[in-house]
């Protein structure tokens, strides 16, 4: 898909790599004007940064190629795997802030923030 057109008169454009990964989003509407969504990625074809112009997100990644650390808009979220399974999130200070309960495969997750 390369374009969307919503009820309300606003038009999506998207623009791709080769590898058809989305690289951009234009926004445009006759009443809110127009805005764009940048992403970026690494040669493994992951997501390495989205850029809006009111936030960015980034995502980096260890060794295993897991995604180990968000950092969006000056908020840090670390993740925590076990033989690649996601067990949990820590904030920046190593706090926990959510886990992750396993079965056979994820059965539930326990909140520690409201």
């Amino acid at each position: 898909m390369t374009e969307l057109t919503c009820d309300n008169r606003k038009n999506i454009r998207y623009s791709y790599d080769f590898a058809g990964n989305l690289v951009e989003e234009n926004h445009c509407s006759a009443t809110a004007g127009s805005s764009k969504i940048k992403y970026i990625y690494d040669s493994y074809n992951r997501n390495t940064e989205v850029k809006g112009s009111s936030f960015r997100q980034k995502n980096i990644y260890d060794a295993e190629g897991y995604r180990c650390r968000l950092e969006e808009n000056e908020k840090v979220t670390n993740f925590v795997y076990r033989a690649g399974m996601l067990l949990g999130e820590k904030s920046e200070e190593n706090e926990l802030k959510q886990r992750y309960v396993l079965g056979n495969e994820y059965i539930g997750l326990i909140s520690e923030t409201e």
